[in-house]
């Protein structure tokens, strides 16, 4: 779709004919771009309606600039069929959202059959930072009480003036950092982590 210059892969990843696909690649090289003209040529090539996508993002800023692509998109079509113009009607209900929206709307459906409350509620994030905080700070207290001469090392290569907020910084980013990442725990466990800045 388009005259747009693409490169090999985009091309693969928009033509492909696999049902599931992951798109995968770092910052700015069009991954949305790419997405979006995948599902616009299957709605409008394969007439599959919007609602039989499954769209998931990590952050809830790329999911609603998706909808919007995709709307713009299906927008330069709408005078071709009227199953296009249905589809832009049905964007606003369709599966296009952040992961774990995605994961909270299936346990509220299916809380039944997996024991939990329907109730449930997702942590934000200034629950979440306070939390970890607490847990850093819990953590760094029982290993100064348990004297680790590989802990007390790190104190000594990360704090400054006898803080810990250096190690802390130094901890929270490596965590972050590790939860983009696809197998973050194997990650933290190699000399991956030595060689982090």
């Amino acid at each position: 779709m388009g005259n747009i210059n693409l490169n090999e892969n985009q091309k693969r990843a928009i033509n492909s004919d696999s049902k599931n696909i992951l798109v995968s690649a770092s910052a700015g090289t069009g991954k949305t771009f790419v997405m979006v003209e995948r599902i616009v040529d299957i709605i409008i090539n394969k007439k599959v309606p919007i609602d039989k996508f499954l769209v998931v993002t990590f952050a809830k800023a790329s999911a609603e600039e998706m909808k919007e692509r995709i709307y713009n998109k299906l927008y330069e079509h709408i005078e071709e069929s009227p199953f296009v113009k249905e589809q832009i009607k049905k964007l606003q209900i369709a599966s296009i959202s952040t992961m774990d929206s995605f994961c909270s709307d299936l346990i509220r459906r299916y809380f039944y059959a997996i024991d939990i409350q329907p109730k449930f509620s997702i942590i934000d994030e200034t629950k979440s930072a306070l939390m970890i905080k607490n847990v850093m700070e819990d953590l760094i207290e029982d290993k100064y009480q348990e004297k680790n001469h590989e802990f007390l090392r790190l104190v000594d290569i990360f704090n400054v003036s006898r803080k810990d907020q250096g190690l802390i910084d130094i901890i929270l980013e490596l965590y972050k950092f590790s939860r983009s990442l696809p197998n973050a725990r194997e990650f933290l466990q190699t000399e991956a982590v030595a060689n982090f800045e």
